[in-house]
């Protein structure tokens, strides 16, 4: 079904759901750590609809087809960037309560 056009809007609408449902149900402590999984639904959905926008155009020279790709490098190297900030921030925050602890 992915390999058809409207296989994305399947992809699309269960991450949107998924979404919805971890701004509803907030399954993680804490005041911002439903931020990161809900950025990342968000770039899924932006993802395929980048997908899906190429598929409805069937054009190899439009504007979506030629920068699509760069969009969707740009929409990873944000998640990249993001989750190294957070595994960066979550280490730096257990270490100082190791220290803490051994003081």
């Amino acid at each position: 079904m992915v390999g058809k056009i409207y296989g994305n809007a399947a992809i699309i609408g269960i991450y949107a759901l998924l979404g919805i449902l971890l701004v509803v149900k907030k399954p993680y402590k804490g005041e911002k750590q439903n931020y990161r999984p809900f950025a990342n639904y968000l770039i899924v959905v932006l993802i395929q609809g980048i997908y899906m926008g190429v598929n409805f155009m069937q054009d190899p020279t439009g504007m979506l087809s030629i920068y699509g790709p760069l969009i969707v490098l740009g929409l990873l190297f944000v998640c990249v960037g993001y989750s190294a900030y957070a595994l960066g921030k979550a280490l730096k925050e257990s270490c100082s309560k190791s220290e803490a602890e051994k003081a």
